[in-house]
């Protein structure tokens, strides 16, 4: 494989190439349409990436899978492997679901069926997902719609994302109108929030799995957090392993 094709050769580099960086934080489809306010990338994220060790080591990876009926065009969107949508595929959605950071519901502009199966696609995915993940539900072919029609369904589909929480997309896989702006709108929401959770890692908060414990390594004198809760002191590293061992057991 071409190393210009191969989507491994480019995770290993400590760069990305210069057509994939973000310098200016992506806006959302439609302002009215996302749930997500945030219009640049935070505070603290711009301080990490202009430090002389901005962040860990490596290109920060992000999991997104792309959920939805048969003949929507997922794979037309993503150009890869997915669920396909077929109940022969069920048995291994748990293991595809979990831990994304991303979740994209697609659905056909010209399927309202596919659209009223958003939600529960949605449903299915989270049930897996303890962590709290960017939901986008994207509208597919556009192309392929009246001026009218699309109108119309768009409506529609705010009003479905607006009620499950999540950002709404309208784009075309065939002429690739929206598809650059989407993914680059996904990779900014999702490089924000892990460099953030990084940060707070190094100022001692410790995420253990899936969001299973959370435990902050304090002073001596234990003190108190935001919440008012007290937290506890370990004296090693030893001594939070133990501790964290007896708690998830």
């Amino acid at each position: 494989m071409y190393e210009s094709r191969s989507a491994i050769y480019k995770m290993l580099k400590d760069q990305a190439h210069k057509d994939r960086q973000i310098n200016v934080f992506p806006a959302p489809y439609r302002s009215d349409a996302t749930p997500y306010t945030q219009q640049d990338f935070s505070k603290v994220v711009k301080e990490a990436c202009t430090t002389s060790r901005p962040v860990m080591a490596g290109l920060k990876i992000s999991k997104a899978v792309f959920l939805g009926d048969v003949g929507v065009g997922k794979t037309s969107l993503i150009n890869r492997w997915d669920t396909a949508g077929q109940e022969r595929f069920k048995c291994i959605a748990a293991s595809y679901y979990r831990g994304a950071h991303i979740v994209v519901v697609v659905f056909d502009l010209s399927s309202l069926m596919s659209l009223s199966h958003c939600s529960q696609w949605l449903r299915e995915a989270l049930a897996v997902n303890h962590g709290e993940p960017h939901i986008f539900i994207v509208g597919t072919k556009r192309d392929l719609m009246s001026r009218t029609a699309f109108s119309e369904v768009e409506d529609h589909a705010m009003r479905i994302a607006e009620e499950v929480g999540a950002e709404f997309w309208s784009v075309s896989s065939k002429t690739g109108d929206g598809v650059p702006n989407l993914f680059c709108r996904m990779a900014a929401l999702s490089f924000d929030t892990s460099v953030r959770k990084e940060k707070e890692t190094e100022n001692g908060a410790i995420t253990v799995g899936s969001d299973l414990v959370t435990v902050a390594i304090s002073d001596p004198s234990g003190r108190e957090t935001t919440q008012g809760q007290r937290e506890p002191t370990f004296k090693d590293s030893r001594d939070l392993t133990e501790t964290l061992l007896a708690t998830v057991g």
